[in-house]
């Protein structure tokens, strides 16, 4: 079975204050796993419903939305609203009214 890997840009501030940007590369896999230890499998698992594949919903995850103001549904699902917030997102994609 093939890898799926997926990049995350991201910056790294360091005690000085200085910002350097990094990029992260993740086994699709493994992040699915931390996921479901964090309790968003169910969400991740709707958006593989919604969206129809994973490789799709993983880049869906780390795409910034304007309905979500304007964090990646990962950013926004770490609260409870958030990710009620990700899930009538997801709700809106799947009858058509958000793309």
């Amino acid at each position: 079975m093939e890898r799926e890997a997926m990049q995350l840009d991201a910056t790294l501030q360091l005690p000085d204050g200085k910002r350097i940007p990094v990029v992260v590369e993740l086994d699709a896999a493994q992040l699915e796993s931390s996921l479901a230890d964090t309790g968003f499998a169910d969400l991740v698992a709707r958006a593989v419903e919604v969206l129809g594949s994973r490789p799709r919903a993983l880049a869906w995850l780390r795409t910034p939305l304007t309905g979500l103001t304007g964090l990646t549904p990962l950013q926004a699902m770490a609260g409870a609203e958030g990710r009620q917030e990700v899930e009538d997102v997801l709700g809106r994609i799947e009858h058509g009214a958000f793309g």
